[in-house]
């Protein structure tokens, strides 16, 4: 039996779940409240994680669900709902950068391939812009130029 997983709440009973209980959880987005029905509210007077409403992005067949936590050293986690088997990227917003969350990002990923047995791992980043000189200080060197175009 697949368990629907609610972010911020956590795994949910296929019964108690419907609309309503995504729209409580964007509600109380930011405001560090607890829903009445959240199992965190037993363990700490404040709820440190969010979800990202402003960074949702919903299009037809797919929803991306962005939560930041605030636990240890913080972490943002996409959750994916919808079709499988589209490619997954991840960047860091240019006022966060230089902070060490794309490096993290990019060995949490490379962790994930590795436990996971992935066969292949693609990486694409614009010629020269951060995301290169960040692979390029992991060690990784470039294959080749399939299309570039100046926009």
């Amino acid at each position: 039996m697949t368990v629907p997983f609610v972010p911020t709440l956590g795994p949910v009973h296929p019964d108690g779940l419907g609309p309503e209980v995504f729209a409580d959880v964007i509600r109380v987005a930011g405001t560090g409240r607890f829903l009445p029905y959240d199992k965190d509210r037993r363990w700490s007077d404040d709820k440190d994680e969010t979800v990202l409403a402003l960074d949702i992005v919903h299009r037809p067949g797919q929803t991306l669900l962005p939560t930041l936590t605030r636990r240890g050293a913080g972490a943002v986690k996409v959750h994916v709902y919808g079709e499988p088997g589209l490619p997954q990227y991840f960047g860091v917003l240019p006022g966060y950068r230089g902070r060490g969350y794309g490096r993290r990002l990019w060995r949490a990923a490379m962790h994930w391939g590795q436990t996971h047995d992935a066969v292949y791992q693609l990486l694409q980043t614009e010629v020269a812009g951060p995301s290169d000189a960040l692979c390029r200080s992991e060690g990784l060197t470039d294959l080749g130029l399939v299309h570039t175009a100046t926009l």
